[in-house]
């Protein structure tokens, strides 16, 4: 007969490859995400109970370590996309710990990466920047030419994130090198959008839209519907900056649509505060305000850095202590 031990194990394994399935098909673009989304969501108490179960095992049982690393690793996108920065950094320090014990450094590397973009995500920039640091170390020791890449990207999201657009140009273009020379659409695509954004901030509006431009279409081929939003509000943030504020509320409310849809909480915020910009370039304060609101409540329950930007926001229009009064009641 089985031990108890032996049924939690079959147990995490075969949730740990529904788990991967559902990362790998929401990748893979199109119906598919949905799917994965979808699968993701039907067996969530059972990835979560066995990946719960591999974390409690994983100080002494190799195989429960391996396990526990795996689930962090194999569900890194839609990890990221459905749990908060904070629960995921407790279940990346465990897998961190399990990798190196186990002395998989692909694994430490994916989980140093993972790492960064959840600091970053909580505004702590200085401390995403050395997880990548450390990871694009590994990355070059094993040859992994797309975990370089991707965590080069992920360091000029940093650095742009910090005020330093120079810096953050310098990591996207690297990363655009690497993800041509081995054939990564999607690592293409991010580093276009980052090199969009940086230019923005120096100015070159032009040339920011080009590259949006041409990270939208990237995204929108490979069918990668979190790409494409990030794109769209990408490029409806340029064309705001352009002034053509017709451009920039169509793509705004198509930002939100797809933000919806994959319930990317960030992405939500950001495209509501974009419409609520242009309303209030077109002179409606009113709706501006409405969609800022909303915005902010997305913000503040995520914890995002955006949240003080946008209080910055209400600042200018005089109006910040009456909403922080309505926050507290």
């Amino acid at each position: 007969m089985a031990s108890r031990y032996d049924a939690h194990l079959r147990h995490a394994e075969h949730y740990v490859t529904i788990l991967q399935t559902a990362d790998e098909l929401y990748q893979e673009g199109g119906d598919a995400l949905k799917r994965g989304l979808l699968l993701l969501r039907c067996e969530s108490a059972n990835i979560h109970a066995g990946r719960e179960w591999a974390e409690i095992q994983s100080p002494r049982s190799d195989r429960a370590a391996v396990l526990c690393s795996d689930y962090q690793k194999v569900g890194a996108f839609v990890f990221d996309l459905n749990e908060h920065p904070r629960e995921r950094i407790v279940w990346l320090e465990v897998a961190l710990a399990c990798s190196l014990r186990l002395m998989d450094r692909f694994a430490e590397g994916a989980h140093l990466n993972a790492l960064g973009m959840a600091h970053d995500e909580l505004g702590e920039t200085r401390r995403a920047i050395w997880f990548y640091e450390q990871r694009i170390v590994i990355a070059r020791e094993v040859g992994d030419l797309h975990g370089e890449a991707k965590s080069l990207g992920n360091m000029g999201v940093a650095y742009k994130n910090s005020g330093d657009a120079h810096r953050a140009i310098e990591c996207f273009e690297a990363q655009l090198n690497i993800s041509r020379r081995i054939k990564d659409s999607r690592g293409e695509a991010n580093a276009l959008g980052g090199l969009g954004i940086a230019h923005a901030r120096l100015g070159d509006l032009k040339r920011a839209v080009d590259y949006q431009q041409q990270s939208l279409e990237l995204h929108r081929q490979k069918g990668d519907r979190r790409g494409e939003g990030n794109a769209t509000g990408n490029l409806a943030g340029a064309f705001f900056l352009l002034g053509d504020m017709s451009r920039a509320i169509v793509l705004y409310h198509q930002r939100l649509d797809i933000a919806r849809e994959l319930a990317d909480r960030q992405g939500e915020g950001n495209a509501l505060w974009g419409i609520s910009l242009v309303s209030d370039k077109t002179g409606n304060r009113a709706q501006a305000l409405e969609y800022a609101e909303v915005a902010l409540g997305i913000f503040e329950e995520i914890e995002s850095p955006s949240a003080s930007e946008l209080r910055k926001q209400f600042a200018e229009w005089g109006i910040i202590k009456a909403f922080d009064e309505e926050s507290v009641s």
